[in-house]
């Protein structure tokens, strides 16, 4: 079981999409998938000032659901370890 998340993550923000993902191999803020930097300086501060909050809320949310993923498959595959080893 690999010790790390890597977790896209994105939310609808007006008409567009602000997104926490993989861009050309590098992890980067982007808008409608543009990276967050080529974009306006209003555009910035809006997504900054206005929706990072909730793009973070959203990334915690998808990281406590696999983790929670995680630990129901560890416990399944302890119990069919413990099955296994009573087994004659």
């Amino acid at each position: 079981m690999r010790c790390h998340f890597s977790i896209s993550i994105q939310i609808p923000v007006n008409f567009a999409c602000l997104k926490f993902g993989k861009l050309g191999g590098d992890w980067c803020l982007m808008v409608d998938g543009a990276p967050l930097l080529s974009c306006s300086r209003e555009t910035r501060c809006d997504m900054l000032a206005n929706h990072i909050e909730a793009l973070i809320r959203e990334g915690a949310s998808q990281i406590k659901s696999r983790i929670e993923e995680r630990e129901l498959a560890l416990a399944t595959s302890q119990r069919i370890l413990s099955d296994l080893e009573v087994t004659p």
